[in-house]
């Protein structure tokens, strides 16, 4: 229909769920993390480095150490008292749980999501569809309530000049 009615344009409105990107989202933050602290460390105790932190393999040894201060840091306090009782790796999986939960939550990069799931189906649009750039626009991110088997729908707005 836009390719026959020039006066049409398609709105693309990205969307981002907490319930359904949140946790994955979380997660690849963590990671993130555990690379950047990890790169720092390396740095200062004079160890080679690559270019970038995104290239480190941060070893499985070093995750809990480094969790515990990228907790400190990312909920700013300290780990309950009562989690000291808990063995490590029960403490662990309780602090991962909460640094992720952090930042499934973080509407900073729900709206990236967001954003990035709309450029892509334009970029589909223009490519496959081989509808013209200047005829579709990104509007604004929303953000879906709920979850949806981890779908989220993007809507899209058909409007004319």
């Amino acid at each position: 229909a836009l390719k026959e009615r020039p006066a049409l344009r398609l709105e693309v409105e990205g969307v981002a769920s907490a319930a359904a990107d949140g946790p994955s989202i979380g997660a690849k933050r963590l990671e993130l993390e555990y690379q950047n602290t990890y790169y720092r460390m390396l740095q200062r105790r004079g160890d080679k480095v690559p270019s970038d932190a995104k290239q480190l393999e941060v070893p499985e040894n070093m995750q809990a150490p480094l969790l515990e201060g990228i907790y400190r840091t990312r909920l700013k306090q300290q780990p309950p008292a009562e989690w000291k009782e808990l063995d490590s790796d029960e403490r662990t999986a309780k602090m991962r749980e909460a640094v992720i939960a952090s930042w499934a939550k973080s509407q900073v990069l729900l709206r990236q999501i967001g954003q990035a799931r709309a450029t892509r189906i334009k970029d589909y649009l223009v490519e496959k569809g081989q509808l013209p750039d200047d005829r579709i626009y990104l509007i604004d991110v929303s953000f879906a309530e709920g979850e949806d088997k981890g779908n989220v729908d993007t809507q899209l707005h058909l409007d004319s000049e």
